[in-house]
């Protein structure tokens, strides 16, 4: 995906992860990406905090009414389970040590409409350099062709340089999600060693992922979920 040097890359044959807290023993957070039968999917609708997802930026607490419209939530109480619903668009988690974890459902509205930013606005200079970010499973480029008008959203924002770099032209532009969701990141001053990508292409791998435009209509959603511990 040719992005800068010191971010992670997760293994895609690995479907959920822990990463222990740098600072405090014993302490950190558990997050995974659950597609087509994985076996603990069930466990994740039942004991989760899911969102009613609108393809927008607004971002709440768990503690809220989970009903409203919203496509971001927080919480910082300890085993508290988050997800996403995913079928091609990219989800976002996040965890700042010692404030507690985020989900994000980042199409490309979401995402040209500012969801990072509204999350970054949330936090203080040093939670921004201390949070860390996972970029889910999403469309790949090559599969995730839009009008021109999504390109001009994007634009409004976006640094041409960066945007160009996202972008293969064809007959219509395709764009590249995660690596936008990336430079937007980098650009807010969210810290390269604390991205984490997972880089499967939804489309692409259809005995694991659900897939919106591969499917349509899809028959379900991939469940991308976070736990602080």
């Amino acid at each position: 995906m040719n992005l800068p040097s010191k971010i992670n890359l997760l293994n895609t044959q690995t479907f959920k992860y822990t990463i222990p807290s740098k600072t405090s023993p014993g302490q950190g957070f558990e997050f995974g990406f659950y597609g087509k039968d994985h076996p603990n999917r069930t466990e994740i609708k039942q004991q989760g905090s899911c969102l009613n997802q609108v393809h927008g930026t607004n971002i709440i607490e768990c503690i809220d009414d989970l009903e409203q419209p919203a496509d971001g939530v927080t919480s910082s109480s300890r085993n508290k389970i988050l997800y996403i619903k995913t079928a091609d668009c990219l989800p976002i988690l996040s965890h700042t040590p010692d404030r507690g974890i985020g989900a994000f459902h980042a199409g490309w509205r979401g995402l040209a409409g500012g969801i990072l930013r509204e999350f970054y606005k949330r936090l203080d200079a040093t939670q921004v350099q201390q949070t860390q970010l996972v970029f889910g499973p999403c469309i790949g480029i090559k599969h995730f062709e839009v009008g021109e008008e999504v390109v001009k959203e994007f634009a409004k924002s976006w640094p041409k340089k960066e945007l160009d770099s996202c972008i293969i032209h064809k007959e219509k532009p395709n764009l590249n999600l995660p690596k936008l969701a990336v430079f937007e990141a980098l650009r807010l001053g969210f810290q390269e060693q604390n991205i984490f990508i997972f880089d499967s292409c939804t489309f692409e791998n259809d005995l694991t992922w659900f897939s919106y435009r591969r499917e349509k209509p899809h028959k379900d959603h991939n469940l991308n979920w976070i736990k602080l511990l």
